[in-house]
């Protein structure tokens, strides 16, 4: 997963004046997670909340079942909450 990217394109009339010190911190503590978080939930994380598959779309590129796609994206989800907000 090298090379990820986690930014969001900028909005329109957005100032592209580069990123903050604090979004380049968070990028990098983002990154960091993910690369943290088992294989099979990482996988299902960055094919639906970065490049915007559908669960569905999800499934048929791994060759598994939407409730298993479900299940991988809950779990990577809260163990990057966990990495990200510790208690």
């Amino acid at each position: 997963m090298s090379g990820l990217r986690l930014s969001t394109p900028a909005e329109p009339g957005a100032d592209p004046g580069g990123d903050t010190p604090e979004r380049i911190d968070r990028a990098r503590a983002v990154s960091a997670a993910l690369a943290a978080i088992p294989l099979d939930y990482r996988v299902v994380v960055v094919l639906r909340d970065v490049e915007g598959f559908t669960n569905h779309e999800v499934a048929d590129t791994l060759d598994i079942t939407v409730a298993n796609v479900k299940s991988r994206l809950h779990r990577g989800r809260r163990a990057l909450q966990r990495l990200l907000h510790p208690t």
